[in-house]
């Protein structure tokens, strides 16, 4: 039914929130057509919510992004780490819009008991406490929700990490050239390099185009997870390549080979900035740990996807720029105070989410407890 309708016409696409919604012309006419779907409709679901959900997967959601197909399943990709989360399934019938989309078979839609919210579970604990390379960006967030505190703690060895000018190419296709035509560099020097891609598909891609030119390199993303630790503990060594999504190798201590101190040590390469702050830190905090010499730098596109959920009017601004320049990137100070400043957007609209549900779960606390149904309530009357 949903490929029938017209976009703006019969239904928006909200790219920042991720969300489709149909207009009052598009729900009549869903209306007039509810007897052309194939096989019964749930009975508690109105019928433009599950159009609106067909519409999202199809248009917004992408295989070896979002989601894997694996074992005639679909498999959910943590955005944040990079990893696979086998045991989820997307609410609302969303992740049956995402099985039709795929043409796999339909499952049953699983039904949700009781949820909890991850600040109102660790404020559960008496004692909260913790320790992360990127706090920092976080630490007001950590203030208000958790009345935590964020204590800086100096690097055991002085820091010894460069970081290097953002470089912005004018589309994705002179972007990924200008990646391939930089690790051939440093390919040849002996330098090891390690390329950090934002989801599964474009790691690929950039797989693909490194075998092309005959580089040898090894690929870290959520199909190749069983052998996480073994290949980051190589990237390194002298020569070595290595493209990773988010998951690249947390805990695991990337050791230099023979020689590559010399070279200045690993180089990172980031294809795309995140929409939090502190996944790029973690990217480009692979190279030089432990008082190693190390590199890292970004090189982006104009129509990367933080700018184009934002920001799609600078686009247009950026584009200009990039075609006077030619084939020559973007670079500046300005550019990164620009970039910092949409992900700091982006990240606020996250915290604001994110307190909102702490709020709702404060609202009911006190209706709870009105009721004597809250959770401490009942903890007093288990002890007493």
């Amino acid at each position: 039914m949903w490929h029938s309708l017209r976009p703006v016409t019969d239904y928006t696409i909200a790219l920042k929130e991720q969300k489709v919604e149909l207009t009052q012309t598009g729900r009549q006419r869903v209306r007039e057509r509810v007897g052309e779907c194939r096989g019964p409709l749930p009975p508690d679901r109105p019928v433009h919510l599950l159009v609106e959900q067909a519409i999202r997967a199809n248009k917004l959601f992408q295989n070896e992004r979002q989601y894997l197909i694996r074992d005639g399943e679909v498999v959910i990709v943590d955005e944040f780490t990079g990893r696979v989360l086998p045991d989820r399934n997307w609410q609302l019938g969303f992740h049956q819009a995402v099985l039709a989309k795929e043409g796999l078979a339909v499952t049953d839609e699983t039904r949700t008991l009781a949820t909890v919210t991850y600040q109102r579970y660790f404020r559960l604990y008496e004692k909260l406490c913790g320790m992360t390379g990127t706090a920092r960006d976080a630490r007001r967030e950590f203030r208000r929700v958790y009345d935590l505190k964020v204590t800086p703690i100096p690097t055991n060895r002085k820091l010894r990490r460069i970081e290097m000018a953002d470089l912005m190419f004018r589309s994705q296709s002179a972007k990924v050239e200008g990646v391939v035509e930089r690790v051939r560099e440093l390919h040849r020097q002996g330098r090891p390099v390690l390329v950090g891609t934002r989801s599964v598909d474009k790691s690929e891609a950039l797989s693909r185009m490194l075998t092309k030119i005959g580089i040898s390199h090894a690929v870290l993303n959520a199909k190749r997870h069983a052998e996480e630790a073994e290949i980051v503990a190589k990237a390194g060594q002298r020569g070595q390549v290595t493209i990773c999504t988010n998951m690249a190798g947390r805990g695991t201590d990337i050791e230099l080979g023979e020689g590559v101190d010399a070279m200045g040590g690993l180089h990172v390469i980031g294809t795309e900035r995140h929409d939090a702050r502190r996944i790029d830190r973690q990217l480009g905090g692979r190279a030089a740990r432990q008082g190693d010499p190390g590199s890292y730098q970004f090189m982006l596109a104009v129509d990367d996807e933080l700018l184009h959920r934002r920001y799609r009017k600078t686009m247009t601004w950026l584009r200009r720029l990039t075609r006077r320049r030619g084939r020559r990137p973007l670079r500046g100070p300005w550019m990164r105070w620009f970039l910092a400043f949409a992900q700091r957007r982006i990240e606020h609209d996250h915290v604001d989410g994110r307190v909102a549900l702490m709020d709702r779960d404060k609202w009911l606390d006190e209706v709870q407890e009105l009721m004597g149904m809250s959770p401490a309530a009942k903890l007093k009357d288990d002890k007493d």
